[in-house]
């Protein structure tokens, strides 16, 4: 449980310095399949030192941080409410929808494997981790 609860608050913080699907309200994610985890050629803020940001890349971040009240637990699952539209309109690039998408396949693929049945309640305590960090 601990290990879970770990690699769940990684995602969300992960999501709060960063930021993939169907169009419609609750979103059930499909499995993303690409070659590498990361778009070769594009600049990623999380991989991007501090020292380099730039005010854009600071706002960016501010977007990105509130991406977690998005994530919702449904059918023992998590998933992501936010459509590609409403997140691109929300002025955050489309590689951080796919990585949201791809991290929240895995975060499920996990979730099944452990036969975790408290989805609900591991969101939320991610959530106050994060919120306290």
């Amino acid at each position: 449980m601990k290990k879970l609860l770990l690699i769940i608050g990684c995602v969300t913080l992960f999501l709060s310095c960063q930021e993939s699907g169907q169009t419609t309200g609750k979103v059930v994610t499909e499995e993303v399949s690409d070659t590498s985890y990361f778009e070769p050629g594009y600049e990623y803020i999380q991989l991007k030192p501090d020292s380099l940001k730039t005010a854009e890349d600071l706002e960016l971040i501010e977007k990105l941080k509130e991406m977690h009240t998005h994530l919702k637990a449904e059918n023992n699952k998590v998933v992501f409410s936010l459509s590609k539209e409403e997140f691109l309109a929300k002025g955050i690039p489309e590689q951080y929808y796919v990585l949201i998408q791809k991290d929240i396949v895995n975060i499920n693929k996990m979730l099944k494997e452990n036969k975790e049945t408290n989805v609900d309640s591991i969101l939320k305590e991610s959530a106050k981790n994060m919120i306290l960090k």
